[in-house]
């Protein structure tokens, strides 16, 4: 589980941190789908959201819960972090 506010779902690129994963460094994702509650999941190519996507995040309330999955890149410290390492991860919406 992740924390992050809408604000850092709508940065150019979504960066996170998670204790069981990547020593709890910070990384960077690109290529991945993500599931926003009520809607249906969008696969995007690049580090941010599309058009859909960010419509979707301004139906999000606190403490809700988004799922980034199938991510296909992700990088820490500029360095490309092994694909098969990376997990689904659940985004809690915070204020």
């Amino acid at each position: 589980m992740v924390n992050l506010t809408k604000s850092d779902l709508l940065a150019d690129a979504i960066e996170l941190h998670c204790a069981n994963f990547n020593d709890n460094d910070q990384f960077t994702i690109k290529g991945f789908s993500i599931k926003f509650p009520g809607h249906p999941s969008e696969v995007l190519e690049g580090g941010g959201l599309n058009s859909n996507a960010r419509s979707y995040v301004g139906d999000l309330k606190a403490n809700q819960i988004v799922t980034v999955f199938d991510i296909k890149s992700a990088y820490s410290n500029g360095e490309l972090i092994a694909t098969e390492n990376i997990p689904a991860f659940y985004i809690k919406i915070v204020e």
